[in-house]
This record gives structure tokens, sequence and C-alpha cells, in this order.
């Protein structure tokens, strides 16, 4: 069946071919945006935002989780230490 259709020189087939391209190449530019903007921030603070999906957008809220998951780790092995 599909042998069978000529699909050169319609117009209205290649204009939606092109459009379909545009929109595509658009998609893929906004997929990785985000790991361009983020190129130069460390490894953990990306994989904090990655993490964290859109709860955290910029560096500085990612070193902030992080400096606070580290105190907390902190705390907790002073308290197992001593107990």
């Amino acid at each position: 069946m599909a042998e069978d259709l000529n699909l050169e020189g319609n117009k209205e087939i290649e204009e939606a071919l092109k459009k379909l391209e545009m929109e595509n190449a658009v998609e893929a530019i906004e997929r990785v945006a985000p790991i361009v903007k983020n190129a130069d921030a460390p490894t953990m603070v990306r994989w904090v935002m990655k993490l964290f999906g859109g709860l955290i957008k910029t560096q500085k809220q990612a070193e902030y989780v992080l400096v606070v998951f580290a105190i907390v780790i902190f705390g907790i092995s002073l308290y197992l230490f001593f107990s």
C-alpha cells in the first residue's frame, strides 16, 4: 500500500514536513538548553538540579540544598557517635 504513494511534488505535504521538522528542532533545542545553561556548574549542583526537577532552578539554590544536606548528615553522625 505505502509503495503506491507518490509524495514527490505535493506542496502541502512538503510544507507540513518542513513545519514538523522545524517544531522538532525547536523541541530538541529546548531540551538541550537547560544542560547548556548549567554547563559551568559543578557536577553535584547539576545533579541536585536534575534530581529535584523544576523545584530548584538556580545554581545558588542547589548549593544551599547541598550545604543543608551536609549539615544534617553531620548532625546525624554526631548523634550516632555520642549516643
